[in-house]
């Protein structure tokens, strides 16, 4: 298994789950920049104990961009798409 990374955002291969709803045909993340990570492609959601995963399915080769990133080409496929964050505590506890 591949697992790609553009930044905050990685993309794993993955099935698509039976209840996954269709809802677009844009992947829009912002990162802690604000900056949009953007791919196309056809984008479902599955709700599950009051969390969204998200995946998107690509019919065709497809790339992700970002302003501060060199753009991340995909292979057709299913990813299920997650989000990670630095984090840097400004004080540390005691």
């Amino acid at each position: 298994m591949k697992i790609l990374r553009q930044g905050d955002v990685v993309l794993t291969p993955a099935e698509l789950p039976r209840a996954a709803k269709l809802t677009g045909s844009e992947v829009r993340i912002a990162s802690e920049t604000g900056n949009p990570h953007v791919l196309n492609g056809r984008v479902y959601r599955v709700s599950r104990q009051q969390q969204q995963q998200q995946y998107v399915v690509l019919d065709a080769p497809a790339e992700m961009t970002h302003p501060q990133h060199a753009a991340l080409r995909l292979e057709p496929g299913t990813y299920r798409v997650s989000t990670v964050r630095d984090y840097l505590p400004t004080r540390l506890l005691d």
